[in-house]
């Protein structure tokens, strides 16, 4: 009996990476001023933080890993999603990610239950 899980978990997951990869490099082409470098440095964290910690779940298969970077994602998902325009996108990211984490850890425990 195979786990049919893996192959939807896997694409959940990378769609999680490259969407958020997206969402950065759409950040980075926005011109600042040299007044907002401070707030240009604090989205590029919010935004990069999650994306670690994706990749890193999907590499080495620890749902934690993902769950952490939904909660990374939360504060700064939920104001922007209430902003206008692609920043919506990252909003709706975070369903991504819990998604991917809850498929990570019934692809685990089904993995456990049938070896």
């Amino acid at each position: 009996m195979e786990n049919r899980l893996i192959p939807i978990t896997a694409i959940v997951e990378v769609t999680c990476i490259f969407v958020n990869l997206y969402l950065w490099i759409s950040f980075l082409s926005i011109p600042f001023g040299p007044t907002e470098k401070e707030a240009y440095f604090r989205i590029t964290v919010a935004i990069l933080v999650p994306l670690i910690l994706s990749v890193s779940a999907f590499f080495l298969k620890k749902p934690w890993l993902m769950y952490a970077a939904f909660v990374c994602a939360v504060p700064i998902g939920l104001y922007l999603l209430g902003q206008n325009g692609i920043w919506q996108l990252f909003g709706s990211l975070q369903l991504l990610y819990l998604l991917a984490a809850v498929l990570m850890t019934c692809d685990r425990a089904k993995t456990e239950r049938i070896r």
